[in-house]
């Protein structure tokens, strides 16, 4: 099953050892779930790695080889489609871009503006909760 993760998914499952989405990082790990990204969504991951208040995960070089090992373990695509369905948050637009891209099935993510869309060209966009109840 192939899933896009929303960033704030990847930073929950990696700074907390249990929870909804520490399991699906866990998927993900162990190639249960096909994750797919883009450049543009690797890079937020890694700016948002490199902030202060998570330097509990280790020094910044630490914390960015963290995020790149990750994604080591995905499918990258360069989106093909320039979006605006969420004008409030551009950032989520790049979301359903790779998603849209690399036709998936699920967006994951805990956003308010991904996750009150409900779906998006017929991919679904669930909360870790709802999702792990997928599998």
């Amino acid at each position: 099953m192939k899933v896009v993760l929303d960033t704030n998914v990847i930073i929950s499952g990696l700074i907390t050892s249990n929870g909804a989405p520490a399991e699906v990082i866990d998927f993900w790990i162990n190639g249960f779930i096909n994750v797919v990204s883009s450049p543009p969504l690797i890079q937020e991951s890694l700016e948002v790695i490199v902030r202060p208040k998570f330097k509990s995960l280790g020094t910044i070089d630490e914390r960015c080889d963290l995020i790149k090992k990750l994604f080591v373990k995905s499918e990258i695509v360069i989106p093909t489609r320039i979006l605006t369905a969420i004008p409030e948050d551009e950032d989520d637009n790049r979301v359903l871009e790779c998603a849209v891209t690399a036709a998936v099935s699920y967006i994951i993510s805990g956003d308010f503006h991904l996750r009150k869309l409900g779906s998006y060209e017929g991919i679904k966009i669930q909360s870790p909760d709802e999702f792990l109840k997928v599998l």
